[in-house]
C-alpha cells in the first residue's frame, strides 16, 4: 500500500507540520491568494522587530496533492512550547490565514483543513482573514469570530482613468496636488528613509499617539530591503517630503501598510495625489488589485479609503483552537 494511501483506498491526511523555509517561500509565490503578509520576508522582520515572536509556517497537503501555508508569527517561551504553543496569522491590521500553491482554496479545501484542525502545530492560532481567502460560512458558526472590513480597488476592472471613480472632493484634492507641483518617487536612500520616519513621527503626534509607542527607525530600515517593499512619497518642489507611505507589492495584490503626511502641508492634499499616482502606476506593472488594509474601525479613515471609490470586503478574525487533551496525545 503506498505510504500516502489509507487502508479504505482514500488519500491519508498526514495533519499539519512545519515547513523548510524554502518550501514555505515557494508556495506562496505561486499561491494567487498569497498576500505579502503571508511571505517569510514579512514574518521575519515583524518577528525581528517584535520579539516574542518567532517566523514559522505550517503546512498541510490537500488529497489532491496541493500544498497548504499557513504563515505565522509564534509566541515563543518556555511556556508556550509544543501543546501549550501560540501563534497568530499574521500581525493585526495585516493578513494570514492558509493559502494554496497554484490556486485559491474551495469549499472543500476548507472542509479538509477544518477536520485537520486538531493535528494543528501549535494549540491555539488567531488568523486575520485575507479579504480573497475566507472559510465558508456553513463552517464558521461554531468558530471565535470577530468581523472587521478592508478597503479594496480591483485595479483591472477600472475603465480610463482611476480619478473617474473618485468622490468629488478626492477628485478636486487630487488635481490640487497636481496643481500645487507636487512630485512622487521611491525613498531608496538612509537620510530620504530617515526623513519619511520624521513625517511619521510627526502624524503619530497628531493623532494623540507618544511618539515612543510608534514604529521605530529600525523596522523601517528593515522593511526597506526587503524584496516586493517600496517606500514612495510626495515632494514638493523643493525636495521636502510632505506625504509617504509604505507598499508591500506581492503576486498580483498590493497593500497600502502605512502612511504620513506633515499636517502643514495638507491643504495641497499630498497624500491623495500620492495614493492616485501609486494606484495608475500598479495598474500600469500588472497588478490586479490594490487594499488600503483594515482601518481598526476608525471612521474617518474608512471615509478616506471610500473617497477613492475602494469597496468594503470582509477580512475577519477567527481562531482555530485544539483542546489541551487533544494537544497532549495527538
Amino acid at each position: 500500500m503506498n505510504a500516502e494511501q489509507a487502508p479504505d483506498g482514500k488519500r491519508a491526511q498526514p495533519g499539519w507540520k512545519w515547513l523548510a523555509r524554502g518550501e514555505w517561500l515557494d508556495i506562496v509565490q505561486h499561491s494567487p491568494a498569497a498576500t505579502y503578509y503571508h511571505t517569510p520576508y514579512w514574518c521575519e522582520c515583524v518577528a525581528a522587530w517584535r520579539g516574542k515572536y518567532a517566523a514559522r509556517a505550517a503546512g498541510l497537503r490537500l488529497p489532491d496533492g496541493t500544498r497548504v501555508a499557513l504563515p505565522l508569527l509564534v509566541r515563543k517561551g518556555f511556556y508556550r512550547i509544543g501543546p501549550l504553543g501560540r501563534g497568530v496569522s499574521t500581525v493585526p491590521n495585516t493578513y494570514g490565514g492558509p493559502v494554496a500553491e497554484g490556486r485559491a482554496l474551495t469549499g472543500a479545501d476548507w472542509v479538509d483543513l477544518f477536520e485537520n484542525q486538531r493535528s494543528l502545530v501549535v494549540r491555539k492560532v488567531s488568523i486575520h482573514g485575507a479579504p480573497h481567502q475566507l472559510p465558508p460560512g456553513h463552517l464558521t458558526p461554531d468558530l471565535e469570530w470577530r468581523d472587521r472590513h478592508t478597503y479594496v480597488i480591483r485595479l483591472h476592472e477600472a475603465v480610463g482613468e482611476l480619478i473617474k471613480g473618485y468622490s468629488k472632493g478626492c477628485t478636486s484634492s487630487v488635481k490640487k496636488g497636481r496643481r500645487s507641483g507636487l512630485t512622487a518617487s521611491r525613498i531608496t536612500t538612509p537620510t530620504e528613509l530617515k526623513e519619511y520616519h520624521g513625517v511619521y513621527l510627526d502624524s503619530v503626534k497628531r493623532w494623540g499617539k507618544d511618539s515612543s509607542i510608534g514604529y521605530p527607525f529600525h523596522l523601517f530600515e528593515s522593511l526597506n530591503g526587503l524584496p516586493g517593499v517600496e517606500f514612495w512619497c510626495a515632494r514638493l518642489s523643493t525636495g521636502k517630503i510632505a506625504a509617504g507611505g509604505i507598499f508591500l507589492y506581492w503576486n498580483v495584490r498590493v497593500q497600502y501598510w502605512q502612511g504620513a503626511m506633515l499636517a502643514e502641508f495638507g491643504d495641497i492634499c499630498p497624500a491623495n495625489f500620492l495614493l492616485d499616482f501609486l494606484m495608475e502606476d500598479a495598474r500600469a506593472r500588472g497588478f490586479r488589485t490594490f487594499d488600503f488594509n483594515p482601518s481598526g474601525g476608525l471612521k474617518g479613515v474608512e471615509d478616506f479609503k471610500a473617497s477613492f471609490g475602494a469597496q468594503p470586503q470582509p477580512s475577519p478574525k477567527w481562531t482555530w483552537r485544539r483542546t489541551l487533551t487533544g494537544s497532549l496525545f495527538h
